[in-house]
């Protein structure tokens, strides 16, 4: 139904030229199915005109399609209905309703091509949205910033919580981003990196040139020697450097994506400003976020550094991520806690943790000595290990792994407070997660058949941020937890959200 009282608005013309990028973009990804066809040679004899019409047709057919989509893109802000409206659609019209209600975070990037034009991207975060439900184009960041202030009143927040002062705000310098992109840096990526390096790596050596170059073969076998030891002593400093050149380049990356950063406490919402390449705005309310997380890896606990991250209503789609997460880095331990209270003086980090049953230990140490028993032996037969080599690798493998399940089970606790459940887990490094007693949706109980004959129980907790495990607790514990977070939740008639 149309509204004429409403003021809407008309994106910048420079948004056809952001549609028309990422047209082109869309469209050069499906060339990777013509590779096929032009090794085939089918093409070979097409002339240069027909590539060049079909390339004028693009071009033509990208701007066409992305001045439509802008001449149609409408948006008004109807403060009656408490909404944000929408009118899209190149082809087909779609209009769109969005409760101020139910907007969770506003944030606001200008990457350096709508840098240079003084432009920035508005992005509009609702609950339960795949990635972002709506956005602004290519429009002026003064107009950004009133429309933000207006998306995300301060007057929203529940009178319960209490905030810090609006002045209060915490900065990281540059050296304190570069630390944390190296004591964060995710190791799984040096496997992402060098798998495929190494699987082709018989295309990297070229024999004739080697022939040619005797004294590269020479030198070659001097530093790698045939022996075994010699062997896996060279192998670990080439990842040793492989996963300390891939640091460096994750705290550059860490450097780039906040730097300059700060964030504001106060009016019960958080903004986080920064970014180097892409400059960056977000703004939170408090009261919606679902749960907290402070992470330590094994590097940044040697060091005392956290990363704290807010998290607020995971996305629908099956690959939801924490692109809807607020991220505190590099926090020391004193920092830690004044954060938590600048959010929510109800805050508290546990001073004493709650260990979960043995038993948890004897099953995870028996069921990974059967694992490391058929691998081993499935070894010994490949490589016609002996008997006895074989029982040395063995034992020589099992230490390390019930070390491992022992670490594991050290870090597993928990922890119950007035405001919520903390869960810590964790190997070398560790986390620690704080559940808001008025965020739970479910709460579901698991039981095996020996965990039953022992009186235990694991709890599996279902928050609008996602899905968390308690295992192995006894029955009485298990009881009092699930009660008590069950008759607060029974008890809060306040919106979950």
């Amino acid at each position: 139904m149309k509204t004429d009282s409403l003021l809407w608005r008309r994106l910048s013309p420079w948004a056809i030229a952001v549609f028309s990028t990422a047209g082109l973009i869309d469209k050069l990804k499906f060339g990777i199915y013509v590779i096929p066809v032009a090794f085939t040679g089918a093409m070979d004899g097409l002339p240069k005109a027909a590539w060049l019409t079909a390339l004028m047709l693009l071009l033509v057919h990208t701007l066409a399609l992305s001045w439509l989509k802008w001449w149609r893109f409408h948006y008004a802000l109807d403060q009656d209905q408490q909404r944000f409206e929408l009118r899209t659609g190149a082809l087909f019209k779609t209009e769109q309703r969005i409760p101020l209600a139910r907007i969770q975070n506003v944030r606001i990037d200008q990457p350096l091509p709508l840098r240079i034009i003084d432009k920035v991207n508005l992005i509009i975060e609702t609950a339960g949205s795949q990635g972002s439900e709506a956005t602004l184009f290519a429009i002026s960041g003064s107009e950004a910033q009133a429309l933000k202030l207006q998306l995300v009143p301060a007057t929203l927040s529940p009178p319960t919580s209490a905030p810090a002062p609006a002045c209060d705000a915490l900065r990281r310098t540059p050296a304190q981003l570069f630390a944390h992109g190296v004591c964060f840096n995710n190791l799984t990526w040096l496997a992402v990196v060098l798998g495929p390096v190494l699987s082709q790596s018989d295309w990297l050596i070229d024999e004739q040139w080697l022939a040619q170059n005797p004294q590269w073969t020479t030198g070659t076998s001097v530093l790698m020697p045939e022996t075994p030891l010699s062997v896996a002593l060279v192998a670990a400093l080439f990842l040793l450097l492989c996963y300390l050149l891939l640091s460096l380049a994750s705290g550059l990356a860490c450097l780039l994506k906040y730097h300059p950063y700060r964030l504001s406490f106060g009016d019960a919402r958080l903004q986080r400003t920064g970014g180097v390449i892409t400059r960056q705005q977000d703004l939170m309310q408090t009261h919606r976020i679902q749960s907290l997380q402070l992470h330590q890896s094994g590097l940044a606990r040697m060091v005392g550094l956290w990363l704290l991250t807010l998290k607020q209503v995971q996305g629908s789609s099956h690959d939801a991520n924490h692109s809807n997460a607020m991220h505190l880095p590099a926090l020391s331990e004193t920092e830690t806690q004044t954060s938590l209270t600048r959010i929510d003086r109800r805050f508290r980090l546990p001073e004493q943790w709650t260990a979960i049953n043995r038993f948890w230990l004897w099953r995870r140490i028996g069921w990974s000595s059967l694992a490391l028993l058929t691998l081993t032996a499935l070894v010994a037969a490949i490589t016609d290990l002996s008997a006895l080599q074989w029982v040395l690798l063995l034992v020589g493998l099992w230490p390390a792994v019930a070390m491992a399940c022992w670490l594991r089970w050290r870090h597993w606790g928990y922890a119950s407070d007035a405001c919520g459940l903390w869960i810590r887990h964790g190997l070398l490094g560790q986390s620690l997660t704080l559940l808001p007693w008025s965020k739970w949706q479910s709460v579901a109980t698991v039981q095996t058949p020996a965990m039953t004959s022992r009186q235990l129980m694991t709890l599996k907790l279902s928050l609008a941020s996602g899905r968390y495990l308690l295992p192995c607790l006894n029955l009485e514990q298990a009881e009092a937890l699930m009660q008590q977070g069950l008759n607060q939740v029974r008890g809060d008639r306040r919106p979950w959200l």
